[in-house]
């Protein structure tokens, strides 16, 4: 059985950890690419935030999925993150010159909310009975 977790404690592991990821990955792409720290700063800190405030908003969200057996939540919560990562790391990329133009992010945006409520909907649909193991393959 999982013990209860405390919001406390489950702040108190992860922040740190995003924090050490966050200067591990400034100073890799400080040293690869030779980008200003200026340029670095600002960038760095709305990752982490987005981190931070996914991983918050997920403690809540297991927990209502623990609760009520509704897995919607947290589906719609990492659909918004991978979307707003990705935009961040595609327009922040290209500005830095590591990756290539990606043009216009609009089909990107577009992809991400189409995936984003497929991906609600079938929480919707078969989550309770994907975490309770009772899906079975029709024979």
């Amino acid at each position: 059985m999982i013990p209860e977790e405390r919001f406390g404690r489950w702040v108190a592991i992860g922040v740190p950890l995003f924090l050490a990821v966050a200067i591990a990955g400034i100073a890799i792409i400080r040293m690869g690419y030779a980008i200003a720290w200026g340029q670095l700063l600002v960038p760095s800190g709305m990752f982490v935030g987005i981190q931070i405030g996914f991983y918050m908003g997920a403690f809540w969200a297991g927990k209502w999925a623990r609760q009520r057996g509704r897995y919607w939540p947290i589906s719609l919560l990492a659909g918004f993150y991978l979307w707003g990562t990705g935009l961040m790391i595609m327009h922040y990329g290209v500005r830095w010159g590591i990756l290539p133009s990606f043009g216009d992010s609009f089909g990107f945006s577009i992809c991400m909310a189409l995936v984003t409520v497929i991906a609600s909907f079938l929480a919707v649909k078969f989550g309770h009975k994907i975490a309770n193991g009772s899906l079975q393959q029709n024979k």
